[in-house]
């Protein structure tokens, strides 16, 4: 296993990261981070556009949230940032057939899978075009996570 740092551009130690790319697929990896990590994965739109990017059949474990599918160009309209409306976008971004694992953490991240605001309109802290998921479960449980994050010690994960 190799070891990753925070010693980059952005300071984030994330298994795959982009800050913009189209017409991708991410299939049949083991991202085993920590719960010090940032994520598994990692798809922003700082530098451009990110679209039309398939993460499928991935055995996934780790990171803050394991899941990070963001627009935040020119901002992420979390408290005292601009909206990111009219910068750059995130969209057609499909998680389909991925298994997550408790191993790292009974969120599966330190704090879910799903990297989610409701309250960072207009797109909740992820994709422009929303959430594209199917398929998704944790391996331990069955449970689905297609329609957000799990459930750990008999609370939703958040």
């Amino acid at each position: 296993m190799q070891g990753f740092t925070t010693a980059t551009a952005n300071g984030h130690e994330d298994g795959y990261q982009t800050e913009g790319a189209s017409g991708g697929v991410i299939e049949h990896n083991t991202y085993q981070m920590t719960t010090e990590a940032d994520s598994a994965i990692a798809i922003w739109d700082s530098l451009k556009s990110s679209r039309s990017i398939t993460v499928s059949d991935n055995l996934i474990t780790g990171g803050g949230f394991a899941i990070y599918a963001e627009d935040y160009d020119p901002g992420d309209s979390g408290p005292g940032d601009p909206s990111a409306v009219g910068g750059f976008s995130t969209t057609q971004i499909t998680f389909a057939g991925n298994a997550f694992s408790t191993h790292a953490a009974g969120c599966i991240g330190q704090f879910g899978v799903w990297f989610d605001r409701p309250t960072w309109s207009p797109y909740d802290g992820g994709p422009t075009d929303g959430w594209h998921r199917s398929g998704n479960r944790v391996l331990e449980t069955r449970e689905s996570v297609d329609n957000g994050n799990p459930h750990a010690n008999g609370g939703l994960c958040q």
